[in-house]
């Protein structure tokens, strides 16, 4: 009797869609409360005179105390609870961006994008999208319109099939990983790509019609300060 009670009292995620876990309290009671033992246990950290690792207390908090806050890998209710709270702060959603950092997006297997991309368009439009192109075209005509999207890659991830693909997502601006211009650094860094593959991808990737912005790292391995600047 108790296992159901307990069963009925949570609210499970609708399949495919992501959802919320209850366990009798609300998204925002939980959040609070996480965020008030995080704070606690950093001010204990600090009065024992212990390294604060902030980031470790956020992941174990999220992780193992709160569920119902286990929406981060979630992009439905990801982009969905953020609108809801720009919302709330009194901001026009009639025109929303999203941005899709660290890592490479590319390199994940196609049925994790497609999925990762419909579910995005999806909580605009909210609509149940069987695809990708389908979640595009309900999208295209909901309130909140994605008027741009950004996708974090890298040079040997930035080909002709990669951006047929990430045109297909809706994607407007590629931000494109290059770290050095110079091929030693490329190589003692094992970047895994030469400088001429950079240029190559953004000529594609300009071809395409994409906006192209790059990433670079100053003062990384065999690059003296003098390189750098």
């Amino acid at each position: 009797m108790a296992t159901a009670e307990v069963a009925e009292s949570r609210k499970l995620p609708r399949p495919g869609r992501g959802g919320v876990v209850s366990h009798n309290l609300t998204e925002e009671e939980a959040r609070v409360k996480a965020i008030a033992e995080i704070v606690n246990n950093m001010v204990d950290q600090s009065r024992r005179g212990d390294t604060l690792d902030s980031g470790w207390m956020i992941r174990m908090q999220v992780n193992h105390c709160y569920p119902l806050l286990d929406f981060r890998y979630n992009p439905y209710v990801q982009a969905r609870g953020r609108i809801d709270q720009l919302k709330r702060l009194g901001h026009s959603v009639d025109k929303v961006e999203f941005i899709l950092m660290g890592g490479t997006f590319m390199s994940l297997p196609s049925d994790y994008r497609d999925y990762f991309i419909r579910n995005l368009h999806d909580a605009l439009s909210g609509h149940t999208s069987a695809n990708v192109e389908e979640a595009v075209s309900y999208s295209e005509h909901s309130a909140t319109k994605c008027i741009g999207m950004t996708i974090e890659t890298r040079p040997d991830y930035c080909l002709g099939p990669h951006l047929r693909q990430m045109l297909s997502y809706g994607c407007t601006r590629l931000e494109i990983g290059v770290q050095s211009t110079y091929e030693d650094v490329a190589r003692d860094t094992n970047r895994g790509h030469t400088v001429a593959a950079v240029a190559d991808c953004f000529s594609l990737a300009k071809d395409a019609g994409f906006k192209v912005v790059s990433c670079l790292k100053l003062h990384v391995y065999s690059c003296t300060l003098v390189v750098s600047s």
